[in-house]
């Protein structure tokens, strides 16, 4: 065998390695990051604490650790309020002075309730107590 000959074996077999390498490198860095399955926060871990205050969505009052977030909203007359039950346990719903919007929220249930009346409603939670107020302008 001629010197070229061992040289271009070599230099084969140095790519081939190399090759093999950097996919080994490439399974072991992004394998993890291909199978690693998103999950889902539960109510605990998103629960506002007192370093942090998640704001609920446009005209949603959410119940999350036995009490209503924001507890007054003010909103348009005729708009629609969704009532979100982000607690582990479930709630008793009463809303004063607005009838079908009175109901018991399983965790994870919610509830849309029309406001059409100019007038201030009061709403709370028969179990644990907590209260809020909405606002129709």
């Amino acid at each position: 065998m001629s010197s070229e000959s061992k040289k271009t074996i070599l230099t084969g077999g140095l790519v081939a390695i190399i090759i093999l390498g950097g996919f080994l490198v490439y399974l072991l860095v992004f394998k993890e990051k291909i199978t690693t399955p998103v999950s889902t926060p539960s109510a605990k871990e998103v629960a506002p604490t007192k370093d942090r205050f998640i704001p609920p969505q446009l005209n949603s009052v959410e119940f999350i650790n036995g009490a209503f977030f924001p507890l007054e909203i003010k909103i348009k007359a005729g708009s629609q309020v969704n009532f979100f039950n982000k607690s582990e346990k479930e709630i008793n719903l009463f809303v004063e002075g607005l009838v079908g919007c009175n109901a018991k929220l399983k965790p994870g249930d919610s509830i849309g309730c029309s406001f059409r009346e100019i007038k201030t409603y009061n709403f709370q939670d028969k179990i644990s107590k907590a209260k809020g107020k909405i606002i129709a302008e």
